[in-house]
């Protein structure tokens, strides 16, 4: 709710500590045999590095006849280049990106309200 701003890094130790407190030296044993278990998937299917791949990548993609199923495919010509947005326009759904239509300096609400009376005067 944003009443505590924890970094990300800290956030399962904070789980293990919560646990802790709430369940006891039982509960944070099990979440910090969660939060191994969670690093090593972590890094087995999605490297160490930003942008790099795991041992373990290729088990943690979705087989080709759900690919197919979805629509996770390349599409040739000018519609979209695949995921989710090939799938939406075989089902007749189109999405393009948003086009900018307006000039930096025009009015964006599309009303001209003037300039109306400043505080203290009649």
């Amino acid at each position: 709710m944003g009443v505590v701003t924890v970094p990300v890094i800290w956030m399962p130790w904070l789980f293990v500590l919560m646990d802790l407190i709430m369940a006891g030296p039982s509960g944070a044993a099990a979440a910090v045999a969660a939060v191994a278990v969670g690093h090593l998937s972590w890094w087995g299917f999605w490297g160490g590095n930003l942008g790099s791949e795991g041992r373990y990548s290729s088990w943690g993609k979705a087989p080709e006849w759900l690919k197919n199923l979805l629509g996770d495919r390349l599409s040739g010509g000018s519609g979209p280049q695949g995921g989710a947005a090939a799938g939406l326009a075989r089902s007749g759904i189109h999405v393009t990106a948003p086009a900018n239509r307006r000039g930096p300096s025009e009015n964006l609400t599309g009303h001209q309200w003037g300039s109306g009376k400043k505080l203290g005067t009649s």
